[in-house]
């Protein structure tokens, strides 16, 4: 059987969650951490730091609920987007109403491209150095 490439859009379903019981269980579990370990495993956060961070915008009274579930949304396509994965689908309301199901998925499809021997890719923008002007030579 042969190895399909993989695309830039989600392998795995949103709600297929049973399919790897183990990341169903944490995500569920405590969701936090497993954007954390998803955010870390792409090379774009600490797990400690970034599930801290999530759980801490919950503490807002009112607005915390949305400001924590737009900020996973972006964690998660930052660490999606580090595996090749540029299908944003993960936005404010998903997150709100399936954010376990949301990060499981995220978690499913980093572990199956890191077991096809991808690696994360994190985008560097490099600034050009500073030209010096010179001044053109005066005709006379």
């Amino acid at each position: 059987m042969a190895t399909v490439p993989f695309t830039n859009q989600y392998s795995e379903d949103l709600f297929g969650c049973f399919d790897d019981i183990n990341t169903c269980v944490y995500g569920f579990c405590c969701t936090p951490c497993l954007v954390g370990q998803s955010a870390e495993d792409a090379n774009v956060g600490k797990c400690f730091d970034t599930a801290c961070c999530l759980v801490a915008w919950n503490c807002i009274p009112y607005v915390g609920g949305c400001i924590s579930a737009c900020k996973t949304a972006e964690i998660m396509n930052k660490s999606a987007q580090a595996y090749g994965v540029t299908e944003s689908v993960e936005w404010c309301p998903t997150i709100m109403f399936c954010g376990a199901c949301a990060a499981c998925r995220l978690q499913r499809e980093i572990n199956k491209r890191k077991a096809a021997g991808m690696q994360p890719v994190v985008a560097v923008m490099v600034v050009p150095a500073p030209q010096q002007m010179q001044q053109a030579p005066t005709q006379k």
